[in-house]
This record gives structure tokens, sequence and C-alpha cells, in this order.
């Protein structure tokens, strides 16, 4: 299945899709030099998961 036929799947079945990104942050680096983001955040452990629910709210899909 091809992205544009899961994202037309999930247009025709009123579904919904939410990203979410979790970033791992070095908190000394962070209180060293807030306005860095180079300096503490971690790239390696960055996650992106998505969540895909009906348009009631319910869960179909989360990770």
């Amino acid at each position: 299945m091809t992205n544009t036929e899961r994202l037309s799947y999930i247009n025709n079945n009123n579904l919904h899709i939410e990203e979410h990104t979790a970033i791992l942050v070095n908190t000394a680096n962070l209180l060293d030099n807030p306005l860095d983001p180079e300096v503490y955040v971690d790239e390696n452990t960055t996650e992106t998961y998505l969540i895909l629910s009906t348009s009631n709210s319910k869960q179909l899909i989360n990770g």
C-alpha cells in the first residue's frame, strides 16, 4: 500500500492521525546554554510516533 493509498483510506473512513515527537533533553547542558538546542537535544533518542483514531477519539493504533 502506498502512502497515497493510506491517506486516502484514512480520509475515506473518517479517521484522524496525529504525529508526536518525544525529545530527550540533557538538562545539565540545557542549564549551561538554554539558547542553543544543538547543545542539549540528543538526536539519537528523539522519537516520532503516530496515533490513529476514529472520529469519536477511539485509538486504533499508537506507535
